[in-house]
């Protein structure tokens, strides 16, 4: 089940928000500069090997703070953006084969519209009845009762898939809380 505010689960487009045409075209100049740095290896007509040079961490770290991800990162930061700030930083971190962990950047985002007392109560119900299949009848039974059997057709299949979606959105609910407090 795909959850709404798991990082590998939103279209990256989204995750990013405002900052997602700034990474493409980052991107876009880190790949730009490799090919010419290559194509620059390629074609010199003199095929001598480069003189060995000797960069201290002073040099590096100045580097650092010129790539485009850390000029995003000042951004963020500078426009008091903590959102897009956590975002970029675990986007980078994950890029760079950094697992981050579960609390270290939690992910905040509205976690929607507050849920029905009818849809607490499915699925306390579905999980009272040991969690059966959401896509048969038998937590419908179980919830609208003697009542179910009398229903026509369309009306049994009409609430046996508002139980579906009620379980579905609890589950979904339950999960990101869970990806926000770290307890994934």
């Amino acid at each position: 089940m795909a959850r709404k505010k798991d990082p590998t689960a939103v279209p990256i487009k989204q995750f990013l928000g405002g900052y997602a045409s700034a990474v493409a075209a980052g991107h876009a100049s880190d790949k730009r500069s490799r090919a010419n740095n290559f194509i620059d290896r390629v074609l010199r007509d003199d095929y001598e090997r480069e003189p060995v040079t000797i960069t201290s961490s002073a040099q590096l770290w100045d580097e650092v703070e010129d790539w485009w991800p850390v000029r995003l990162l000042r951004k963020a930061a500078t426009e008091k953006d903590s959102e897009s700030f956590r975002r970029l930083l675990h986007y980078w971190l994950s890029g760079l084969g950094v697992r981050v962990p579960k609390d270290a950047l939690p992910l905040r985002g509205s976690p929607g519209r507050t849920l029905k007392p009818e849809t607490l109560r499915i699925y306390q119900c579905w999980v009272e009845i040991g969690k059966p299949p959401i896509n048969g009848n038998k937590l419908a039974r179980q919830v609208f009762g003697p009542a179910f059997f009398k229903m026509a057709l369309e009306e049994r299949k009409l609430r046996i898939d508002l139980c579906r979606q009620a379980v579905k959105r609890v589950e979904t609910r339950l999960n990101l809380e869970g990806i926000q407090s770290g307890k994934r």
